[in-house]
Formats: structure tokens, C-alpha cells, sequence
């Protein structure tokens, strides 16, 4: 019989004893780093999508104007512009997957914040001095209890989060499906450019859905053990 499968989040505060204080401490300060470091890289993705999709639209709506993002340069017809949208799914994938990696970090940063300070350790504490992260990917880690003043304003603040999201998500979807239709409008059904560009796309959405599926199974044993 298989052994019972462990949650990596589990092993890593179980790498610590209560009396392990400074070791805890250095892991907290690379630990808050990595977080950063994921936060800023979900803002440039982000923005980078945000900047493609409009250079698409743009250029799809003014075929005689060129237009250039970061190393990307296209125009209406060009080879380059048939990828654009596998390049905006791609960042999707991305920008999911180190939303995940976010989310596990802050559960564990918040567990070992709450071991650090000992008896009197709250879950709430960690995630106070955690980065700022942004309102339209702020995947859920936990919400202070209900007895806290604060607990409706972040409940609210969650949902609205969440909203944000939501819109993210299926505007990009929007994009996908408008953008190959465009694409697609006036070529033959046999063109390997445009096959190969959606064959891309779906793969990165297809990863995307299973990633998310996959972390949401595991996100309310995570959070019960904040508790």
C-alpha cells in the first residue's frame, strides 16, 4: 500500500523546532523576499498581457498602424501577430502558476510567523506584514476570525479581489476566442501558423485550469491548519 502523501507546506514546518527562534527568523526574511520577488513578476506579467491585448485591438482596428511592445513589433498581416495571442496565453500560465507558488508561500510564512512568536502567536500577525500584493490576483489565503473589528472589511476586500479576478480570467478568455477568430477571418482552414498558435493557447489554458483545480483541492486543508 502507498504511504500517505505529505503536503510540502507541512514538511517545511516540520523542518523547524519551536526552539529553532533564529533559524526561523532567517527562513522568515528569505521567505518574505521570495514573496516579493513573485508579487512584482505577477505586476509586469500582468501589465505586459494588458499591453498586448490592447496592440492587438489596436492593430486590428488600424491596419496601417505598426505598433511595438517590449521586444514584440507587429503590424496588421505579420507572422508575428498570429502569436500574440499565444504569447498572452502563456503569461496567463504564468502569472496562475506563480499566483499558486504566492499563495503556498503566504500560508507558510504565516505558519512559521505564528511558531516564531511562540504562545501568544495569532494567524492573523503573519499575513499583516505580508507584501502588498495586487487586488486583481490576490488568491485567498485566510481571513482574520470574526471576532476581529476588522473581519468584514476583509471579507470585502476579498470579495472584491475576487471580482477582479473573475473579470481578469474571462477577459482573457474573451481575447483568446476574438483574437483566432480574427485570425482565422479570411485565411485558409490549413494555415500551420494559426494552428500551431491556437494548438499553443489551449494547451496554456488547458494547464492553467489544472493547476488552479489542483490547488483549490488542497487550499481548505491549508487554511484549516491557520486556524
Amino acid at each position: 500500500m502507498a504511504g500517505k502523501r505529505i503536503n510540502i507546506l507541512d514538511r517545511i514546518q516540520d523542518s523547524f523546532a519551536d526552539t529553532d527562534s533564529e533559524k526561523i527568523s532567517k527562513y522568515l526574511d528569505r521567505l518574505y523576499a521570495a514573496i516579493s520577488d513573485y508579487t512584482q513578476k505577477i505586476r509586469r506579467d500582468s501589465l505586459l498581457v494588458l499591453l498586448l491585448v490592447a496592440a492587438f485591438e489596436l492593430v486590428n482596428s488600424s491596419p496601417g498602424t505598426p505598433l511595438s511592445v517590449a521586444s514584440f513589433k507587429f503590424h496588421r498581416g505579420s507572422v508575428v501577430l498570429q502569436f500574440v495571442p499565444a504569447v498572452v496565453a502563456y503569461l496567463f500560465l504564468q502569472i496562475n502558476t506563480d499566483g499558486i507558488k504566492l499563495a503556498d508561500m503566504g500560508i507558510t510564512f504565516r505558519r512559521l510567523f505564528r511558531r516564531w512568536l511562540g504562545e501568544r502567536g495569532y494567524p492573523e500577525t503573519g499575513g499583516f506584514i505580508l507584501p502588498a500584493t495586487p487586488l486583481y490576483w490576490n488568491i485567498k489565503q485566510s481571513l482574520p476570525s470574526k471576532d476581529i473589528i476588522q473581519h468584514h472589511r476583509y471579507v470585502r476586500e476579498y470579495r472584491t479581489s475576487t471580482w477582479f479576478t473573475t473579470i481578469l480570467v474571462l477577459g482573457i478568455l474573451v481575447f483568446e476566442g476574438h483574437a483566432y477568430f480574427v485570425l482565422y477571418s479570411g485565411k485558409f482552414p490549413r494555415d500551420i501558423l494559426w494552428l500551431l498558435s491556437l494548438c499553443f493557447t489551449l494547451v496554456c489554458l488547458v494547464l492553467s485550469g489544472r493547476n488552479f483545480i489542483d490547488w483549490y483541492r488542497t487550499a481548505r486543508t491549508e487554511k484549516s491548519s491557520l486556524a
